[in-house]
Parts: C-alpha cells; sequence; structure tokens
C-alpha cells in the first residue's frame, strides 16, 4: 500500500510569532454605586429580594456594541473593566445611551403585568449617578501579551490578567473589518463587518452585502460567517486563535411562514446613529447586533434590543413587516440592514446549502495568514505514521453495497467504445454548452474592467481544459476489463464472507434467536427492509417467517406489522402559540406508551431478543415538533414485558410522491422528467437507508462483528485490554418530558477479547448486556439531583464506584470521556485541571491508579477547522488579487496527527462522509452553492493518564482505531465506539427532543 499523499494538516488556527507590540487602549469600569442602585429598581420591579435579582446589563450592552462602532471590547460589569476603547467616548453620549436604556427597562408601566413600573424620579436618581464624571472615568491602559502565565500543568493561563488575550478576538474582528479591506473568495469580492457571537466568547464577522444564488426565479442570500476565538490546549504553554467558517443563510422568500414550532430566529440588525465621529473616530465599521423574534401570541422580538435600538433611530420595518417580506428587510444598498435568520423547517426552504469547501477556507485562511503574518502563523500537524497488523487485529466490517435499487452486484459487461457520430454528438453538447456558459457572464458591480476580464479569460482556460478532454472513447481493452471483472469477484467473495460474519456475530452476541419486527406505513419500505435484512444476512428468500442457520443454531424471524396510529401526532396542542407544559407532554407520551404495549400484546409472543424497524413520517409532518412522536414510542417499546430496541426510519419517496402525484392530478397531467427524477433519486437511495438502519439496529442489540483487538507491530499491548466510555446522559428540564433536570452517568465496556458489550448506569449496581441497559435505564436510573457542588460530588463518585468494580478493578482499562459532555462535573479534565501525575476527584493530590489509562476527547465548537496539504503537487489560488501558487489542497483525508511540540495531544480526522459532495480539488462554493458541505471534524485526543512504562502516542492509536469499529459501512464514528454507544442510551430516557432548529 502506497503511503498516503497528504501528510500535513494546516488548522484554521494561528500562534503568535513572538509577543505582541503593547497597545495603547481607554478603560472605563461600571461603578460600584450605581450597580447597587440598579438592583434596588429591579428588586422593586420584580418583586424580589434583592439579593435574588440581576442587572439587565445584556440589552445596554448590546445596544452600545450597535451604536458605537468605535467601542474594540464590551465586558460584563462585574469584570474589572467594562469597556474597551482605542480614544475616549464622550461621556454625554454614553449618557444618552443610558437613558434610553433605564427607559426600556423600567418604563413607567411595564407591559409583563407581573412587572411593576418605576417612576421617573426613580429613574433620574440612577441617571445622576451615571452621569456624574467622578463615577464614569476612562482610563488609559496598556495591554501585553507576555503576561500570560500557565497553570501548574504547563496549559497557558489567558485568564488571569490577561486581557490582551480576552481582547484578541475583538482586536482583530476589527483589523479584518476595516472598511477599505476586501476579501477574494473565488471571483466574488467580500467585506466583513463585525457582529454579535450567536453562543460563547470571542468575536464574530459576517460578510456584506449578502452573496446570492438564484433558482427557478427565486433569489437567496447568505453570508460567510468568521467566528475567532481564543482557545487553550492541554500541557500547550501558549493559547492559539480559532478561526471557523461557515454560511448564515438569510430568510429571502417573501411568503415565508411562521417560525417553526414557537422557535425565535435571530434577527440581525444594522442602524448607523448620526452623532458625529466622537463614537467613531476612526471610521470602523458598523456593527450587527442580534434580536430575537419569536412568537408569543403574536410576532414580537424577544428581548429589548429592538426596542431600545428603536429608540435611538427609528427601525423602518415591524417585525410583522420583516416576517411578511425580509428581501425588502435586507436594504441590500443602504442602512438599516434588518436579516432574519433562516432556520431549517422554514417553509419555504432555502436553496443554498450549508458549509464551505476546503477550496474556500484555505483561501479565506491564507489571506487573514497574509495579513497577519508579522505576528501570527497557521498551525501546521504532520501525519503520525503507524501501522496496524490487520492479521491479528480485529477485521473491521465491510459489506459491500449493492448499486441502486437493484440490490445486486451487477456482473461487468465489456464496454464498447463509442461510433464517430456518437463523439461528434457529445462533442457539439459540450460546445453548447460552454457557449451557453459564456453567454451567461456578466460584469458585476464590484468588479472592474481588468478583474472581469481575469474572471473571463480563467473560465475560457477551464473550457479549454474541458474540450482537451473530451476523446472518443475506444473499445475496453480485454486486459482492463479483467481487471474490473477480478474486482467484482472479490466484491462478491467479500459479500459473501460478510454475511456469514455476520450472522456468526449475531450468533455470539445475542444468543439462538432473534426475531426483527418491522412496522410500517408504506409497503415499498416493508418491502425494502425485507430486502435490506435478506441482503445483510444471506437469507435464501427475501421473506418474512423464519429463517434457520442450522450450522451456527441461529434462528431468524421477520414479522411486519401496520403501524398504524401509533405513527400518528402525539395528542398534543397543534397550535404554535400554546406549547404544552411539562405534565401534558408526560400524559401524551404514556398514552402513546400504553397503544403500544395493546398493538404488541395483540401479536404472537416470540422468544429471545427482539428488535424493531420503525417508518415514520418526515419533519413537515410534525408542526409543531412537541407533536413528534419518535420518543414515545421509543419508550412503548421498552416497557416491562414489550423490552424492545428501536430503530427509526423515515424515507422520502412515498411522501414526494404523494405530493407530486396530487399536484400532476389538480393540473390534468402526468408527473414531468423532473419530478420523476427527483423521486427517483430517493428511491435509489432507499437501499443505502435500510441497510443503515438495519445495522444500526443490530449494534443497538449489543452486536459487535468480532472482540475490538488492536494489534500494533512490533508493540506490546496489555491483552486482554478493557475500553470504557464514560458518558453523562444531561437532560436538562427544557428538553425532559416532565420538565426536570436529569443527570445519569453511564459507562458502556468493551473487552479486546469478549465480543459482548455491557453498560452500568446510575440506579443499578451489575454490568448488564447493553441492550439490556437501554431498555432499563429509563426505569432504573437514578438521576443525581442537588447544587453544583453536590452534582460534582455525586458524578464523580460514580465513577470512582465503577473503576473499583471487580470487572474494572486491577485489569488493564482505558477509559475515554468526552470533555465538553462532563468536565463541568468532572473538573479534572478541564484544561487547566487534567494532569499527567495522576487522577483527581476531589481536592486531593493526583492519585496514581495501577492499569488505568484516560483519554480526553473533544470536537466541534472547540478544535479548528483544517485542510490537508500535499506533500509535491501545487495548485493557483487567488490571495487578494494576486494569482500564488501553493501546496495543493485535498478535499477530505483521514488518520491521525501530531506536532512536535505537545506528545499528548493528536487530532484524530475520519473519513470523508458517503453522503458527502464528490467534487474535485478545486470545487467552490460558488461553483454549486446548493450543495451541502461538511468536511470530517477534528477530533482531538488528549493522553492524559497512562502508567510510567506507557508511550502516549499507542494510546491515541487505540483511541483512533475504535472510531473504526462499528456494525456500520465504512463512515467512521464521531467518537470512539465506547463512546458512541454511552450517548446513544440518552435517546432511552423519557425526554423530548431537543430544539434542532438552532440558529446558523
Amino acid at each position: 500500500m502506497s503511503s498516503p499523499r497528504y501528510n500535513k494538516v494546516r488548522l484554521c488556527a494561528f500562534r503568535l510569532k513572538h509577543n505582541l507590540p503593547a497597545k495603547k487602549f481607554y478603560a472605563l469600569k461600571f461603578p460600584e454605586t450605581v450597580k447597587d442602585s440598579l438592583k434596588n429598581l429591579v428588586a422593586e420591579r420584580d418583586s424580589r429580594p434583592k439579593d435574588k435579582v440581576g442587572i439587565p446589563i445584556t440589552s445596554l450592552n448590546e445596544a452600545l456594541r450597535a451604536s458605537i462602532p468605535g467601542l474594540i471590547y464590551i465586558g460584563k460589569i462585574w469584570e474589572k473593566i467594562w469597556l474597551y476603547s482605542p480614544v475616549e467616548i464622550p461621556i454625554d453620549k454614553l449618557s444618552a445611551i443610558f437613558s434610553y436604556w433605564l427607559d426600556t427597562e423600567f418604563p413607567d408601566e411595564h407591559p409583563n403585568k407581573r412587572k411593576k413600573g418605576i417612576t421617573f424620579e426613580q429613574r433620574q436618581a440612577v441617571m445622576q449617578l451615571l452621569s456624574n464624571p467622578n463615577n464614569l472615568k476612562w482610563e488609559p491602559v496598556t495591554l501585553k501579551t507576555e503576561l500570560w502565565k500557565k497553570y501548574a500543568n504547563g496549559t497557558a493561563n489567558i485568564t488571569e490578567d490577561a486581557d490582551g488575550f480576552i481582547l484578541l478576538p475583538d482586536i482583530l474582528a476589527t483589523q479584518l473589518s476595516d472598511p477599505n479591506l476586501k476579501f477574494k473568495l473565488s471571483d466574488e469580492t467580500i467585506q466583513f463587518y463585525r457582529c454579535a457571537p450567536i453562543e460563547g466568547a470571542g468575536a464574530e464577522l459576517i460578510s456584506w452585502p449578502p452573496l446570492s444564488y438564484t433558482q427557478k426565479n427565486h433569489t437567496y442570500y447568505y453570508s460567510i460567517v468568521l467566528t475567532l476565538k481564543v482557545q487553550t490546549v492541554p500541557f500547550q504553554p501558549y493559547p492559539q486563535l480559532q478561526c471557523d467558517m461557515s454560511i448564515r443563510r438569510w430568510s429571502s422568500r417573501n411568503d415565508t411562514g411562521l417560525l417553526p414550532g414557537g422557535q425565535a430566529s435571530s434577527v440581525y440588525i444594522r442602524t448607523k446613529l448620526q452623532w458625529g465621529e466622537g463614537l467613531n473616530p476612526y471610521g470602523y465599521t458598523e456593527y450587527f447586533q442580534v434580536a430575537p423574534l419569536i412568537w408569543k401570541s403574536g410576532l414580537k422580538w424577544d428581548n429589548n434590543l429592538a426596542r431600545l435600538l428603536n429608540e435611538f433611530n427609528r427601525l423602518p420595518y415591524t417585525p410583522e413587516q420583516i416576517l411578511a417580506n425580509p428581501t425588502q428587510a435586507l436594504n441590500l444598498l443602504d442602512i438599516p440592514n434588518i436579516c432574519m435568520t433562516y432556520k431549517d423547517g422554514i417553509i419555504p426552504g432555502h436553496k443554498v446549502g450549508k458549509g464551505l469547501p476546503p477550496i474556500n477556507r484555505r483561501q479565506l485562511a491564507e489571506q487573514i495568514a497574509f495579513l497577519l503574518q508579522d505576528h501570527w502563523e497557521l498551525i501546521d500537524y504532520k501525519r503520525f505514521k503507524f501501522k496496524i497488523d490487520t492479521k491479528q487485529s480485529a477485521q473491521i466490517f465491510d459489506l459491500p453495497k449493492p448499486d441502486g435499487t437493484s440490490w445486486e452486484l451487477p456482473v461487468p459487461d465489456k464496454e464498447k467504445g463509442e461510433t464517430e457520430e456518437e463523439f461528434l454528438t457529445r462533442t457539439q453538447e459540450l460546445l453548447n454548452k460552454q457557449e451557453g456558459q459564456r453567454n451567461k457572464i456578466k460584469k458585476k458591480k464590484t468588479e472592474n474592467d481588468e478583474q472581469f476580464n481575469l474572471r473571463y479569460e480563467q473560465i475560457l482556460d477551464k473550457q479549454q481544459l474541458e474540450r482537451d478532454k473530451c476523446q472518443k472513447k475506444e473499445d475496453e481493452t480485454d486486459e482492463h476489463f479483467q481487471l474490473r471483472y477480478a474486482h467484482y469477484e472479490k466484491r462478491l467473495e467479500k459479500l459473501s464472507s460478510e454475511k456469514i460474519r455476520l450472522c456468526e456475530a449475531i450468533r455470539n452476541c445475542i444468543g439462538k434467536e432473534l426475531t426483527i419486527e418491522i412496522w410500517y406505513i408504506n409497503e415499498s419500505t416493508r418491502d425494502a427492509l425485507i430486502k435490506a435484512i435478506w441482503y445483510c444476512l444471506g437469507l435464501k428468500t427475501a421473506t418474512t417467517g423464519i429463517h434457520n442457520f442450522p450450522d451456527i443454531d441461529l434462528t431468524v424471524t421477520i414479522r411486519t406489522q401496520e403501524i398504524g396510529k401509533l405513527a400518528e401526532r402525539l395528542a398534543l396542542s397543534t397550535d404554535k402559540t400554546k406549547k404544552p407544559n411539562s405534565k401534558q407532554r408526560e400524559e401524551a407520551i404514556n398514552s402513546r406508551k400504553a397503544e403500544v404495549a395493546e398493538s404488541v400484546n395483540k401479536m404472537q409472543p416470540v422468544t429471545g431478543k427482539v428488535g424493531v424497524l420503525v417508518e415514520l413520517y418526515g419533519e413537515n409532518h410534525w408542526k409543531p415538533e412537541w407533536t413528534d412522536p419518535q420518543a414515545a414510542i421509543r419508550l412503548g417499546f421498552v416497557q416491562e414485558k414489550i423490552d424492545r430496541v428501536s430503530k427509526f426510519i423515515v424515507p422520502a419517496h412515498e411522501e414526494l410522491k404523494k405530493k407530486y402525484e396530487k399536484v400532476a392530478k389538480d393540473e390534468g397531467r402526468e408527473l414531468n422528467r423532473r419530478e420523476q427524477n427527483e423521486i427517483n433519486e430517493l428511491q435509489e437511495e432507499l437501499p443505502q437507508k435500510t441497510i443503515t438502519s438495519f445495522l444500526d439496529l443490530l449494534r443497538s442489540l449489543g452486536v459487535q462483528i468480532a472482540p475490538p483487538r488492536i494489534v500494533i507491530p512490533s508493540v506490546t499491548l496489555p491483552n486482554p485490554l478493557t475500553y470504557v466510555g464514560l458518558w453523562l446522559v444531561n437532560r436538562t428540564s427544557k428538553t425532559s418530558a416532565h420538565g426536570k433536570q436529569q443527570l445519569i452517568p453511564v459507562m458502556v465496556k468493551m473487552r479486546s477479547d469478549y465480543q459482548a458489550i455491557e453498560a452500568i448506569f446510575n440506579g443499578i449496581s451489575d454490568w448488564i448486556p447493553y441492550d439490556e441497559a437501554l431498555r432499563k435505564i429509563n426505569l432504573k436510573g437514578t438521576s443525581i439531583t442537588g447544587d453544583n457542588n453536590e452534582l460534582k460530588k455525586e458524578i464523580k463518585g460514580f465513577i470512582k464506584r465503577m473503576l473499583q468494580t471487580k470487572e474494572l478493578r486491577g485489569k488493564d482499562t482505558l477509559l475515554l470521556c468526552d470533555a465538553q459532555n462532563i468536565r463541568r462535573y468532572w473538573t479534572w479534565l478541564q484544561d487547566k485541571e487534567i494532569s499527567q501525575d495522576g487522577i483527581v476527584f476531589g481536592t486531593e493530590s493526583p492519585q496514581m491508579m495501577p492499569k488505568l489509562r484516560v483519554v480526553r476527547v473533544r470536537q466541534d465548537g472547540e478544535t479548528p477547522e483544517w485542510y490537508a496539504l500535499h506533500d509535491q503537487e501545487k495548485q493557483k489560488a487567488k490571495l487578494f488579487e494576486n494569482l500564488v501558487e501553493l501546496e495543493q489542497i485535498s478535499v477530505a483525508t483521514e488518520g491521525l496527527f501530531n506536532t512536535d511540540s505537545n506528545e499528548r495531544i493528536f487530532l484524530s480526522i475520519g473519513q470523508k462522509s458517503n453522503t458527502m459532495p464528490k467534487e474535485k480539488l478545486d470545487f467552490s462554493k460558488f461553483d454549486k452553492p446548493q450543495l451541502h458541505w461538511s468536511n470530517p471534524a477534528i477530533l482531538e485526543l488528549v493522553v492524559a493518564y497512562i502508567q510510567p512504562e506507557d508511550d502516549p502516542w499507542h494510546w491515541a492509536v487505540l483511541t483512533h482505531e475504535l472510531r473504526r469499529m462499528a456494525l456500520q459501512y465504512k463512515d467512521t464514528l464521531a467518537r470512539p465506539i465506547v463512546l458512541h454507544l454511552g450517548a446513544q442510551m440518552g435517546d432511552y430516557v423519557l425526554m423530548v427532543d431537543e430544539d434542532s432548529l438552532k440558529d446558523e
């Protein structure tokens, strides 16, 4: 096997080359005397004790941010410094905003009838304190970056006396949004403006004016988003600046419906105050601030920001007008701009796909690096090269996929070449297509003649390459055909052997009897699921009934049942303005659970384990989303004496077919080609969907294709080795069905010499089979309660007890933990606390625990985006107006990567998902804006605690390889298998679905 060509990944993250020059600012503290007076007002307004209230400072900070572009940083009033500015902002200008803020937050008559009004005299008393020049004074400060300290474990400390680092994202955001700075993205010219981050610390920028994509006479708008934040990495003595890139789509259809399910949509507002240069002496670009728009007995703003901004400079549109005509509110050629974010679920949908391809991420990152090159540099990681002994290690499940809807591996035929006439026809079609493309090229408003001519020449060069590649297809050679046929025979052999392995795994992990029930809506889905089981197990016939495997003493029974009313909405309000309370939700769930039990009890009883494949309607059927029955059905099947685990499938082809057939019938016609093609495309996805669903169900039943043994040549690892995933099932009061927070710690265990999967959770004392744990956690799982200190104590106590069970005590064990999931309660996993010297559960010194190893993983927003660089090949890329030659980048790569500066940190990158577009290396967002793009995310591995004789990289390799141990197609898991299975246990805890409609 040849070595990979992409042996370096470049992170979209920067490190300092050296200390930055000191910067001078003016700082303003929020006066202590005013804090006390404000709390008095809040206590009176809310009729609550003074020590139980906070100050509604958020709306003031947001108004300052939107109104005064010259402010670099706005903190919390409890921090040492509240405001930072490059110049002294006139206090009288600030006082005007304070006055509007007091009037908005503490009006004479509060619109919320549960709150009291505050008199003008009371507001004036506070205003006098705020206007007192002795209370508000700008003080000159000098910020430096050489003052940051290190924690005891060697990790950079950027919170203690390190305002220079806290301000960095905001300082750089101001630099990147300079009004004279324009970036290139492919051939588009974009400019960035600062905006409020959706969540967390850091700074955010959006491109404006927005980019556009037109489809079927409708134009859809979107912006590029840059998110800047300072991150620490365990044991790394310096911080890094992470630069994430994404797409934010704006509501663009005038016939947009109501916000889905009563959820709020964020509205970005850019206004311009005519208060003179004193507020913005350096001419910084205006700031987009965020105000949520929500439906609560009518459309209204969900905070006071919009009302406050309206006092300064009246907004031209009401909430109703924004929703009725969001494109008009964008006001593309002027200010103010009011931009409502599009959310998945809003009807009609947005036609621009999410995500940026690598070529665009690289172009932006390299341009930013060019601007910052005097002080900053992009961070590179190199491929960590290792080998796995594939003969001694567990063979990963590798079931060849059927092609299309045939459910077969097609027998290859020898390919014939083109006739001269066919070749000429194809050539002419290409020429016609290229002519059409050239005719559509128009000069953009942002381009001058030179830029347009350059872009036109690049398109001509690209078309010439296409013509050069357009060669007549000759007859396939015998040699090439024999190679293809040999590949087909290998796939056929692999298919046969994997079917046998899967049946043996079922027998070893489940026992002699397995029943698969298919609860269906559409007969086509039922038939496809039966075919999927037939395909995976090698059944003689694709039929229901009993299927025997006498050689391994296994019986598989397939039963089908029309799901009927169980798939309908829960008995809850369908009025989006009347969200049911927790008691109503729990009653509806319990009612559906009883209906599930009644339906199951009418069926013939079965012996052995039972898995259920359930077809449900698509998400458009659940409006609002609290009527979705999925959680209730799942919990209905795991009830005592029902004892079934379930997997849900939502095929889209039938709903689309019914929709198009109705439209065609109403119009008195047959389905047109486009409609039929869309239906056919969805039908072709059905075999893959149903096979994946069946394999997922087997995984939930505890089926593992082989013991997860991983052998590294010339490395002596413990054998047997136990892998344990620690997970905290965490349901907030909003996402729990009964309205109470639920915290249930769980562990999932696998052994390198044992095929079964076991689990344990708070509430039981013994390890039990994984599928049994899924069925019992809702009934027997004990949620941990108390204040934050009590929660920490109980959760850490659970971890200590489990590590001392006979199954783990004194056994070689690799404990895997997800940082974002549990570090709040087990604080030893936090960057500043994690230690190589031992485990800490309380205030004690680090403890050595024999034979235990701990690896912490994290991902999502806490790990940077990346692109891979080729060892030798080059490609041209446009940085600003210059065409330069850089290393060729990869659409995706996989592997383990590290850096010489930190032997305990590794980056695990999985395979490109099968759902990702198959595009060329130079594929840009603007080539096909409608495509969704998601690169494999980095999983950061921190080899935290190991034994003295261990080498850190061994445990990083094991953790990386455990992402490939799932019973599924080759797609790599987001987390190692034991953590993946632990996270899935949360699906079986009584809850309502979390809001999936997050702002982009």
